[in-house]
């Protein structure tokens, strides 16, 4: 698992410009509209990117978004998504995975 972390202090923008250098530089596909809506909500309610991975339970390509602090916004059905309350604190509290893509927006406790 390749982790790349990001720090409280940038902005928006520089976590965004960052997330896409990944993808780029993983040759991961882009993000599904229906996550990309979702982190931006929860980035424009001020919950922050935490840490970024590449890869992990055994499948080189999913991507793991997780953000600092609790889904601000209320959580949100699609039918690309899967929405999981994982709640426990070796992982994390909950996630949105896009299992076509293999993209996971997850959220700390």
């Amino acid at each position: 698992m390749k982790r790349f972390i990001l720090f409280d202090e940038q902005t928006i923008e520089e976590q965004i410009f960052e997330l896409n250098e990944i993808i780029e530089n993983n040759n991961l596909c882009k993000l599904s509209n229906e996550l990309e809506k979702i982190l931006y909500c929860e980035l424009k309610a001020g919950n922050k990117i935490r840490e970024i991975s590449v890869g992990g339970f055994s499948d080189e390509e999913h991507l793991f978004i997780f953000l600092n602090a609790p889904f601000i916004s209320k959580a949100i059905t699609y039918n690309n998504l899967k929405y999981i309350e994982v709640n426990d604190t070796h992982y994390w509290k909950a996630e949105y995975t896009d299992l076509k893509n293999k993209h996971t927006v997850a959220c700390y406790f």
